[in-house]
Formats: C-alpha cells, structure tokens, sequence
C-alpha cells in the first residue's frame, strides 16, 4: 500500500514538474521576443519543439517546413504554443500532465491532505478552461 501511495505521489509530482516546465519554457520565450525583434519567426520558435524532443510528432500535426512554400514554416507562435499546451497529438503537452497528476491525486486521495479553497484541486477543475487564456494564441 505505501509503495502505491508512494508512486502515485511521485508521478504526480513529475507530470506538475512537467506541466509547469513547459509553460515556463513558453513564457521565457514569449517575453525574451518582447525585447527582440526576429525577423523569421520560425528561428524563434522551432528550438522549443526541439528541446522538448517533439519535433516528429509536431511534424506530423502541422506539417514540416519543407510542405510549406515561399519559405514559410509552421513554427509560428501560435502552433508552438497549441502542441505544447494541448495539442491532442502530444501527450507530453501540458494539460495531459495536469490531467495525469490528476488522475494520481483521486487514486491517493485518502492520503492528501485537504486543500485550502483555491488551490491545486480547483486549479486543475479549469484545466479544460486554461486554452482560453492562453496570451501566446
């Protein structure tokens, strides 16, 4: 029993971790593009596909540069901001890892200790509602 409680706690730690990787991730290069103007915005966004190793599976929902005429690429800010938030083809986006620490916390309920209103459980009830708040769309 301590061993599944045990899990279930470090998973759901791990995909929060993840979840708040990701947004941050985002909104360090949101705010850096502020002070820098760049020109190919491809340039700046496409090293975040990259780092998070999603590169195959980003192409495969939007397209690879090379499907794109006139030098245009799918790595604009919008698409790099909807698969690494939502997107339904990355499970590594950050709203299935909210949803999967979710899922970790019901399964140990018992041994959580109970939230002040407004805290993580409430959070993670919006998570459906957190796209449309997104500053990045």
């Amino acid at each position: 029993m301590l061993s599944r409680v045990a899990d279930s706690l470090y998973w759901m730690s791990r995909y929060i971790e993840r979840a708040e990787d990701i947004t941050r991730i985002l909104t360090v290069n949101y705010h850096a593009l502020l002070d820098l103007p760049i020109d190919d915005e491809a340039r700046a966004w496409e090293p975040l596909i990259k780092i998070t190793g999603d590169t195959i599976p980003f192409e495969k929902a939007f397209g690879s540069p090379k499907d794109f005429p006139d030098g245009e690429s799918p790595y604009t800010a919008r698409n790099v901001s909807e698969f690494l938030l939502w997107h339904p083809a990355n499970p590594h986006a950050a709203l299935p890892c909210v949803n999967h620490a979710r899922e970790n916390a019901r399964s140990v309920r018992e041994q959580i200790s109970r939230c002040k209103p407004g805290g993580w459980p409430s959070s993670c009830c919006s998570a459906g509602r957190f796209h449309a708040r997104c500053a990045f769309a």
